[in-house]
């Protein structure tokens, strides 16, 4: 189910970074693309035919249909918001399961900036690699990369 929402600010949701492979139907074509980042609120999509901003389209994921409209656009991908908040559903499961593989110290509690991205640390769930963008809370190696072990 989905529930319809104005969002308070760019940012209203935290962000996953997933690799999710969908089929976005704009007005005149369907082509592939790449979800690299996720939240209730949008994604971001990478790869296919991008659309210009303010479009309609809609992203297909294991068989369920999400509606999206294009708020920023690049040469190789786009941004885009959902009129309606994720709330259940394949795609909405794939974030819940981006978010739980999350190491836990990296959870609730960490400071977000304005963007409402992690400050500490973004997670690179494809290969479960934890790459810090600013002052990691402890230091736990010489590295800046650190590999987390599937559990």
């Amino acid at each position: 189910m989905m529930t319809s929402s104005t969002p308070l600010s760019p940012r209203q949701h935290v962000r996953a970074s997933v690799s999710i492979d969908v089929v976005v139907n704009g007005v005149l074509n369907m082509v592939e693309g790449r979800i690299t980042d996720l939240s209730e609120g949008g994604a971001r999509i990478e790869g296919g035919a991008i659309l210009p901003v303010r479009s309609r389209c809609e992203i297909h994921y294991a068989g369920q249909t999400v509606y999206a409209i294009v708020m920023w656009a690049e040469t190789d991908r786009m941004g885009v918001r959902f009129p309606y908040e994720l709330t259940d559903g394949p795609l909405y499961n794939a974030l819940d399961r981006a978010r739980s593989a999350w190491p836990s110290e990296y959870g609730a509690g960490v400071p977000l900036d304005a963007a409402g991205e992690f400050r500490a640390a973004r997670v690179e769930l494809n290969r479960l690699r934890i790459v810090h963008l600013s002052s990691p809370p402890r230091r736990r190696g010489p590295s800046s990369v650190y590999t987390a072990a599937r559990e």
